[in-house]
């Protein structure tokens, strides 16, 4: 159960969160843009600390690569230089306290978590009707940050960093996400890159599906294939507020 949840219910109800994907476009948004602004980030983006002010507001963290030995102490890394700034909230599946340093005060466990891995197929059981009792991270830890902001009550959610895979004729370097330390899952596999890429879609399209029709879904992200959301200008919008 992760109960511990409850007092995040609707605490920003009537606000605007940008989720912060990985992608490589993130390397080319100026996220000082929304510093002060709330926002959701995951993974590996403490690399991107020493490019920006801006910080995010939460952090999530559901991937199991920290448990893969070629990649622990890479993916430790990111997670403890996201701990070391106390500022951010960081959700955290329970299953990695042996690893990740428990000396942090600004850590909340997720005590369930499900994730159907190397599944393909979308599922309903991908987003759970209450996430105090089970939260969601299949295909893709962002289904852990949708989730949380429906759950804390915004009314506008914006992606950032949001661009899917695209196939490569570098098969040593990543070029995928916004930092050259990350993995390539699936080589230049075009099959699984193809098959990877439409199970993401469908995650987003799950999510506008149960988030509440009133509540605004934008994809800001500079460059993307993501096209199953409203694709909208980053600047634009931050600098005019126009859509």
């Amino acid at each position: 159960m992760n109960s511990n949840l409850k007092k995040y219910k609707d605490i920003h109800k009537g606000k605007r969160v940008f989720l912060i994907g990985n992608g490589p476009s993130l390397k080319d948004t100026e996220l000082d843009l929304i510093k002060g602004e709330y926002s959701i980030a995951m993974n590996g983006i403490s690399e991107i600390f020493g490019k920006t002010k801006w910080r995010p507001s939460y952090y999530v963290y559901t991937s199991t690569m920290i448990e893969n030995k070629d990649w622990e102490n890479v993916w430790s890394k990111f997670v403890d230089n996201v701990l070391k700034e106390d500022i951010i909230k960081a959700f955290i599946w329970r299953r990695f306290s042996r690893i990740i340093n428990d000396k942090y005060n600004n850590i909340e466990w997720l005590n369930n978590v499900t994730d159907n891995k190397g599944n393909y197929l979308i599922s309903e059981k991908w987003w759970p009707k209450n996430i105090e009792e089970r939260i969601d991270k299949s295909a893709t830890t962002m289904n852990v940050a949708l989730q949380l902001a429906n759950y804390m009550g915004f009314n506008e959610i914006i992606l950032l960093g949001c661009d899917l895979m695209k196939e490569s004729t570098d098969v040593k370097n990543d070029q995928n996400h916004f930092c050259k330390l990350y993995y390539k899952p699936f080589g230049n596999d075009k099959n699984k890159i193809s098959k990877y890429n439409e199970k993401i879609k469908n995650v987003y399209i799950l999510a506008r599906k149960n988030i509440p029709q009133n509540i605004k879904i934008y994809n800001a992200s500079l460059i993307t294939k993501l096209d199953v959301l409203p694709k909208i200008d980053y600047k634009l919008y931050l600098k005019s507020n126009k859509i």
